[in-house]
């Protein structure tokens, strides 16, 4: 009988224990998740010529990634769902089911730049502090053409955490929360002259810091169960012919041989770099030239 209620107890305890630690862990994400913030003030220069245009289209399919997240229409759809999270990226256009229908500039700003809602509360999973790089000018021609794309009728489930994830990754500390990452941006007012340079090809580079840190030797996973991200460093190219690299930004074909997954290397943007982005970024990568 004496046993039996050791038992008892200690099975009690462990559950208090479980119950509290979950408890904790939904408290910390919470007090993320519900916390506002105040990024800058914008006053957005949009503009309608097809050359804005062109260069808001351009940017928002290769280094922006809108359309890699938010589909070739920008009108939503789930990335990947398991029993932690739904990575969801939302219908962008003034479609039904868009989230932008009553934006306005700087409501679009605040979000690709600094990830925070128009409620001022953070935005999950947006990539803003990689966003954040990018010039205001060419941020401002992507809000001029995503303002403009057809209306899409789509209603997708928004990006969440479960409530596994959220006591999970509120105990871990997950940088899930973009407006925390974001927060201290730094961004070029204009974009550096496009050309086969290396000033060019490191502004073109500069968003890939987030997943392959800011050397560039990688070693990162950027959620949990992510493949750690490879080292793309002056020294780790240096044994990468052009070819090779261009095969890999193009279709995805690893040095060794293979596919990568388009959901962990965004191949599927950088195949739409112009000829001269493809040279600018190998100039880059491998620091060379001027």
């Amino acid at each position: 009988m004496r046993a039996s209620r050791v038992v008892g107890f200690t099975v009690l305890g462990l559950a208090i224990m479980v119950a509290a630690t979950a408890m904790t862990g939904y408290m910390r994400f919470a007090a993320r998740r519900d916390k506002k913030h105040s990024p800058p003030s914008f006053v957005v220069k949009t503009a309608d010529d097809p050359d804005t245009l062109a260069r808001g289209e351009h940017i928002a399919r290769t280094i922006g990634g809108c359309a890699e997240c938010h589909g070739s229409d920008f009108g939503g759809q789930v990335m990947e769902e398991d029993p932690m999270f739904v990575m969801a990226p939302p219908n962008i256009t003034s479609g039904k089911g868009g989230v932008v229908r009553d934006y306005h500039g700087d409501d679009w700003m605040r979000a690709i730049a600094y990830g925070v809602h128009r409620d001022g509360r953070s935005l999950l999973a947006m990539p803003s502090e990689e966003l954040g790089k990018i010039s205001d000018d060419d941020l401002a021609a992507v809000v001029s053409y995503l303002s403009q794309v057809p209306a899409i009728d789509r209603d997708v489930q928004p990006t969440r955490l479960t409530a596994l994830g959220s006591v999970v990754l509120g105990l871990m500390g997950a940088p899930i929360f973009a407006a925390e990452l974001a927060a201290d941006r730094k961004a070029p007012e204009t974009t550096p002259e496009p050309g086969e340079t290396k000033a060019y090809g490191a502004y073109l580079v500069a968003v890939c810091h987030g997943c392959h840190g800011p050397a560039l030797k990688g070693g990162i996973a950027t959620h949990p169960g992510a493949p750690i991200s490879a080292d793309i460093s002056p020294s780790a190219m240096a044994s990468w012919t052009f070819d090779e690299l261009e095969a890999a930004l193009r279709q995805g074909k690893r040095k060794s041989g293979g596919i990568m997954n388009p959901n962990e290397m965004p191949w599927g943007t950088t195949k739409n770099f112009t000829p001269a982005e493809m040279k600018a970024v190998w100039m880059a990568l491998r620091d060379e030239g001027t």
